[in-house]
């Protein structure tokens, strides 16, 4: 054996492949003394392999002992979503994570990796909010919810920016759980933009939005001749109109209503609006006959 590998073209085979061999058992000490022989040379291969094994230890040894960082490696780190190997090659100066546009935190972003994006974050060369907040919109569509929870707590990330791009996606997408963390945020003004929220929630007949919404103090559902709840009837949208009826007054109710009547083809919703305007009228007639105890019509012709 000893002669096997002191054979000028033999040798040096046997002794790659020793390394091959120790690097697929995990056997670092074996690596370190083989790595001491000037024969042996660390190639894309061996790194490749550890990463796959997930061992940071050799992972480290074999980037100590390699001159050139080889090109496309840093896509094998990204994909391994292993915190300890991704430590490494962080730690080594000659790797820039946000090569490729931020590939590296788009990548574990897209894989939901919340501890590699907590990781990527600190890193001073990764700037999440850079390409107009692009971040955002790959982890609305792979429906990250955790690496989303984790870029806002970052704090560069702004869930309002653009006037609630990220908000109107994640409701379009009906990522209801990622929409809950961007609205629950204090960045965001959902009664921007003359409450254009309330009123695309009430477009796509989102019921949980709408209440959310309607319940906010930054939100007017009487915005605009109260758009939100006309479109809500008009479409038929039993749930979002229940929801809006409350918030709507007496007299604005009757002008809606006496508009909208010939056009509710839903008759639980016409019941809905008859309900809501009798009880406003039986109200507005009882607080009359507690302030004027005479007969209303009596009164009226004293006057």
């Amino acid at each position: 054996m000893q002669a096997l590998f002191e054979h000028p073209i033999a040798g040096k085979q046997m002794k790659a492949f020793a390394l091959e061999c120790a690097i697929s058992n995990d056997l670092t000490d074996i690596a370190r003394e083989l790595l001491k022989d000037p024969d042996i040379t660390v190639n894309k291969c061996n790194i490749v392999a550890a990463i796959e094994r997930k061992h940071h230890v050799m992972v480290e040894l074999l980037l100590k002992n390699i001159q050139y960082i080889p090109f496309g490696i840093f896509s094998y780190v990204i994909n391994s979503c292993d915190l300890g190997v991704m430590r490494v090659f962080l730690a080594d100066p000659r790797i820039d994570p946000s090569a490729c546009d931020n590939l590296a935190l788009r990548s574990a972003v897209k894989n939901d990796c919340n501890d590699i994006v907590s990781l990527l974050l600190t890193h001073p060369k990764i700037d999440p909010g850079y390409t107009n907040q692009k971040i955002l919109d790959v982890a609305i569509s792979n429906r990250a919810t955790r690496s989303v929870s984790v870029l806002l707590a970052d704090g560069r990330i702004d869930p309002g920016a653009y006037e609630n791009k990220a908000i109107m996606k994640a409701m379009n997408n009906q990522r209801y759980e990622i929409l809950e963390l961007l609205i629950s945020d204090s960045r965001v003004d959902l009664g921007t933009s003359d409450n254009r929220l309330l009123k695309h929630a009430c477009e796509i007949h989102n019921t949980h939005l709408t209440m959310i919404l309607c319940i906010h103090p930054k939100v007017d559902p009487t915005v605009m001749h109260n758009t939100p709840i006309r479109i809500a009837t008009k479409k038929g949208y039993t749930s979002v109109v229940s929801k809006l009826l409350p918030r709507v007054n007496i007299s604005d109710g009757i002008e809606i209503y006496a508009k909208l009547r010939c056009c509710i083809i839903d008759p639980i919703i016409k019941t809905l609006w008859e309900e809501h305007l009798s009880r406003g009228l039986w109200l507005i007639s009882t607080m009359i006959h507690e302030h004027f105890p005479t007969d209303l019509h009596q009164f009226m012709y004293q006057v």
